[in-house]
């Protein structure tokens, strides 16, 4: 179906239900079975590619950096996201992090999120299951979701050499315990003028063998999988850091593998890389290994965006290349290649060298509207609200500044004209960006409205409108006139395509009635006085529900004016038939237990609890859980089945009710008692990682042929052992690892004199 056929429809859907509100004076509580059975789909099939002016790719449209936006703060935000013209969001990583949800919310270490402990789906943003729930509902705006993941490195223990001992102990064992998996080359850090150390060195964290098929295999498995929740794309961290096939002496398949497994999940499936400054002593060389399977960050440009607005000169921007402080083209003049952007959490709040918090959200939206203006793709970081204590006090929260009319007016400019190639120049103090024939940015520099008279190199002749002020242009005789707003930022093109620049601050919760099934629908409807809408065909929308407050929630779309309400599960509803909806103003509720009241919403706050398995000393010896929920609500918590170890109590607050502040659970863990006999032995260095203990003693006795029996590695203390056998008596203990052996060849073996000792550091002694 075109796109005006669906709109003729969509008006003679409108036409009915006002037709039916004039002779009735009430809603039709069937309308939907009066309705073809596909005008729900064609409706909202309708609404997503004119409504929202989203571009229908990744590529083709703009990215909004979601940063530690829960999984439910993204439902929750997906309207205002579609308003603003943002086709694609950007979520941080979704792998189990170090320390889980209180090790980054509870202290605002955010750089927590970028060392994972595994390749599995759920950490402080939400579940595999909430992660899979946001991905269905953002694409129901025809917005994509692209996933943050950390292949390069895992968790640090505190410094992140490429050593077993500073592999996080949180590290799922199956990656910590295989060497395999890690390289081992222990430089002080990466060199941006040595390929080699750049891919091997560790980045304060150790550093993964990518070229290890066992774990590519494993980091495929987790994209693969987090492709079927519904992602669309993803951006790797410190891609850079990564080798290549083309990386002579120590290449690897890890890109092609990566990029040829995603995309046989989705052949659409957006892939882009961190690169920042350079790849290498190539420079552009060494992007372009990297190119040929996935886009890469320009941080380059950014900083050149980012100067404009430090001293407000246009004429910084006008070239859209990747050049350093030298002059050196690092990334090449193909946009095509690139992810832009105006600022990334790393300029924001990382210890990077070219710091952008400093820099007022003001200048950060001229910034955008000067990167957005451009053909290539770009990312909009969407900064933390707090102030100065953001880090501590604003995880996960967000300002509003995103859904600016510039910003969502210059984004739908770009999505408007994907594909379409581009003419940059300056008039004045002012980016001008003409794309194709038929449209033409303006970024004022001096932020001010302004009379213009400018001499255009494409623009057809013609009357053009503003689509950020409503001004009006023409073009004659290839000069472009017009006014720009107050702000002097302009998107100067016709579209038949109305589009909604402020979004709407009504939200409608409701409290499950007792009875009702678990999908329950909003309807919405509304008048102007000239017109009539509504959000959906009866039923509605489905309603979005948040585990931790027990609710449902429904923004209402911002075009439908003096909106009612009403709620279904599709066989009971609120109110009751042949009623009216319910008026509302601001985010209301339906609570239930108050009641059936229909009243304002405050929103509730979520508290922590910190499950802890602890030993006597108060030695962690199982991993620490995290639970959250609303305030007043239960909890309860378990205890944990840890080996080696027997429940020595259980503590008073197992369960109770989340309060605002933390709780915290801990188990205490009594070691069991081992009367069994025990060699132990330190690895030592330059040994294989499979050791034997062969055991003799007296009347002949041995536990096995030589080189004995395989040891067991135990993980907590990085050491291995063997049960020596109850029938060997006065048992002497050799070490070997098939080619090696402690003692010596033609020594007598140790004396094992008590039920546990250790070879460690060359010497024998109880442990």
């Amino acid at each position: 179906m075109t796109t005006r056929a669906k709109r003729l429809l969509s008006l003679v859907l409108i036409f009915a239900l006002v037709l039916t509100l004039t002779i009735t004076g009430k809603l039709p509580i069937n309308f939907h079975k009066d309705s073809p059975a596909n005008l729900t789909e064609e409706v909202q099939a309708a609404s997503v590619t004119d409504k929202y002016g989203l571009a229908k790719t990744v590529e083709d449209g703009v990215i909004l950096h979601c940063w530690n936006w829960s999984f439910q703060t993204i439902i929750d935000e997906l309207p205002n996201i579609a308003n603003a013209g943002f086709t694609s969001i950007q979520t941080s990583p979704i792998q189990m992090n170090k320390d889980g949800a209180s090790g980054v919310y509870n202290n605002g270490d955010w750089w927590k999120f970028y060392q994972p402990i595994n390749f599995k789906i759920g950490n402080a943003l939400g579940t595999r299951d909430q992660f899979k729930r946001m991905c269905d509902e953002a694409h129901k705006y025809g917005i994509k979701v692209i996933v943050d993941v950390v292949a390069n490195h895992l968790a640090n223990n505190t410094r992140g050499a490429n050593t077993k001992a500073e592999r996080c102990y949180q590290i799922s064992s199956e990656i910590r315990d295989n060497e395999d998996f890690w390289h081992h080359d222990n430089y002080s850090g990466p060199s941006d003028s040595d390929r080699y150390q750049m891919t091997h060195a560790p980045v304060g964290m150790p550093d993964l063998n990518t070229s290890n098929s066992q774990l590519q295999d494993m980091i495929i498995a987790f994209l693969n999988d987090a492709q079927d929740c519904g992602a669309d794309g993803f951006r790797f961290d410190a891609a850079k850091h990564i080798e290549t096939p083309d990386d002579y002496g120590f290449s690897s398949n890890f890109w092609s593998k990566v990029s040829s497994r995603t995309h046989a999940k989705n052949s659409n499936v957006f892939l882009y890389g961190e690169i920042l400054n350079t790849a290498g002593p190539g420079n552009y060389n060494d992007v372009k290994k990297y190119t040929k399977y996935l886009r890469v960050t320009n941080n380059l440009y950014g900083h050149t965006v980012q100067d404009s607005v430090k001293d407000w000169k246009a004429s910084y921007v006008t070239n859209l290349h990747g050049y350093n402080k030298n002059g050196a083209d690092i990334f090449g003049k193909d946009g095509n290649e690139w992810v832009l952007w105006n600022e990334s959490h790393d300029t924001f709040a990382g210890n990077y060298q070219d710091k952008t918090d400093w820099l007022s959200e003001e200048q950060m939206t001229y910034a955008w509207c000067a990167v957005a203006a451009r053909y290539p793709v770009a990312l909009y970081y969407a900064r933390p609200s707090g102030g100065s204590d953001w880090a501590k006090k604003s995880m996960g929260s967000h300002t509003s500044t995103y859904r600016d009319s510039r910003i969502a007016g210059m984004n739908r400019f770009h999505n408007f004209f994907a594909g379409q190639s581009e003419y940059a120049s300056n008039y004045k103090n002012m980016l001008v960006v003409e794309r194709g024939t038929t449209g033409v940015a303006i970024i004022n520099y001096d932020r001010s409205s302004a009379d213009v008279t400018i001499k255009m190199n494409r623009m057809k002749d013609g009357t053009y409108k503003d689509q950020i002020s409503g001004n009006t242009f023409t073009v004659s005789g290839g000069y472009l006139k017009g006014k720009l707003g107050s702000k002097g930022v302009a998107a100067i093109y016709n579209t038949d395509d109305p589009v909604i620049v402020i979004p709407s601050d009504n939200k409608a919760y409701i409290q499950k009635p007792s009875g009702w099934s678990s999908t329950i629908y909003c309807y919405v409807y509304g008048s102007d006085g000239y017109s009539t809408t509504q959000n959906a065909a009866w039923p509605g929308v489905k309603m979005s529900y948040d585990s931790n407050t027990g609710y449902y929630s429904y923004n209402i779309p911002s075009d439908i004016k003096n909106a009612k309400v009403m709620f279904t599960d599709g066989s009971r509803q609120y109110p009751g038939a042949n009623q009216p909806g319910l008026s509302i103003s601001g985010s209301m509720i339906y609570n239930k237990d108050n009641n059936g009241k229909w009243e304002k919403y405050s929103t509730v706050s979520t508290g922590t609890v910190k499950v802890k398995y602890v030993d006597e000393s108060g030695n962690t010896v199982a991993s620490e859980k995290t639970l959250t929920g609303a305030v007043g609500s239960s909890y309860t918590t378990s205890a944990a089945d840890v080996s080696g170890y027997n429940l020595k109590s259980t503590p008073s607050n197992a369960s109770g009710k989340y309060t605002e502040q933390t709780i915290t659970v801990k188990y205490v863990y009594a070691k069991k008692s081992d009367s069994s006999r025990k060699a132990w032995i330190k690895k030592p260095s330059g040994w294989g990682s499979t050791m034997y203990c062969y055991v003799y003693g007296s009347s002949n006795k041995q536990n096995a042929s030589w080189p004995g029996v395989k040891m067991t590695y135990d993980s907590s203390t990085g050491y291995y052992y063997y049960k020596v056998p109850s029938d060997i008596q006065n048992a002497k203990v050799i070490f070997t690892d098939g080619s090696r052996q402690v003692p010596g060849a033609m020594q007598p073996g140790f004396d094992l004199t008590s039920n546990s000792m250790i070879y460690k550091s060359g010497s024998w002694y109880n442990y």
